[in-house]
């Protein structure tokens, strides 16, 4: 079955990475020029956090902080939920739905080794439904010939 790290490994790019100190406006800008809705807020390698646009939502425009001035540190979700990249995409997929999240730092031996979305993990998991079908299909059809 396929891990985590297969989905790295497919990703086409690496992932969207910010300080801490910087400012929910420099985020913003980034996250939308990636075009994703939340960045891991890092210390080199070392996960400190990550951002979201629900972040954003609940802990800056409703609060009326200004994204300018207002640094990631002060409004990033501190308490993230990690995968290891040798996890089961099952086991990740239902970890995200337990958990409620749609994002997912990857973290191996405290580094961070890349980001996943929940669309990527069900991506995965339906490739390799589609396959399990196409492979059982075809041994049918060769075991039992009609």
């Amino acid at each position: 079955m396929r891990t985590v790290g297969d989905i790295l490994s497919a990703a086409k790019s690496g992932f969207v990475s910010i300080r801490p100190e910087a400012t929910v406006l420099e985020a913003l800008n980034m996250m939308a020029s990636q075009n994703v809705g939340a960045i891991v807020v890092a210390e080199g390698r070392r996960l400190v956090g990550i951002f979201s646009e629900r972040d954003f939502t609940r802990k800056v425009l409703l609060a009326k902080r200004q994204a300018e001035t207002t640094q990631i540190k002060e409004v990033m979700t501190r308490e993230v939920v990690s995968v290891s990249p040798d996890l089961s995409v099952e086991e990740c997929l239902s970890r995200m739905n337990r958990k409620g999240v749609r994002h997912l730092p990857v973290v191996k031996q405290g580094e961070v080794m890349g980001f996943i979305s929940i669309l990527e993990v069900v991506d995965a998991v339906l490739n390799h439904r589609d396959k399990m079908i196409t492979n059982l299909e075809r041994y049918v059809s060769e075991t039992w010939p009609i």
